[in-house]
């Protein structure tokens, strides 16, 4: 079911159309989900789609975001405004911000000579996270 998700994700999905195409009964998905993902099977649909939109504003910080709502198979921004903000904690023109700011911050791509660099400058790229795991 989750294949059929990221397959068609930005398609208009029902659910009932989704069990039939997947030849599996309806209260059987329904109940799956509930089982195992303690959600319905819309609001898991609504999750992975909201997650997607995140992974679209991160990889393409420049984009408009109706568009990238619209991509993601979301309703309206300020529908789908609400939604992010009660799954992630943050609006989506904040967290837009966010992966455009992210974005300037990056260091260019490096060069096949830069990349053989001395401890010293690649201490200086790495974060906390990264020297306490290595």
């Amino acid at each position: 079911m989750v294949r059929y998700f990221s397959k068609h994700y930005g398609e208009l999905i029902s659910i009932p159309v989704m069990a039939e195409q997947l030849q599996i009964q309806l209260e059987q998905i329904e109940l799956a989900f509930d089982h195992h993902r303690q959600t319905t099977t819309t609001q898991a649909l609504l999750e992975y789609r909201l997650n997607r939109l995140c992974d679209e504003m991160s990889e393409h910080p420049c984009g408009a975001i109706n568009e990238q709502v619209r991509h993601c198979g979301l309703g309206s921004v300020p529908s789908t405004n609400n939604a992010f903000e009660q799954c992630f904690g943050i609006d989506l023109q904040d967290f837009h911000q966010q992966c455009s700011l992210a974005a300037a911050n990056r260091p260019a791509p490096y060069t096949a000579d830069e990349r053989v660099s001395d401890r010293s400058n690649r201490a200086t790229t790495e974060t906390r996270f990264h020297r306490h795991r290595a």
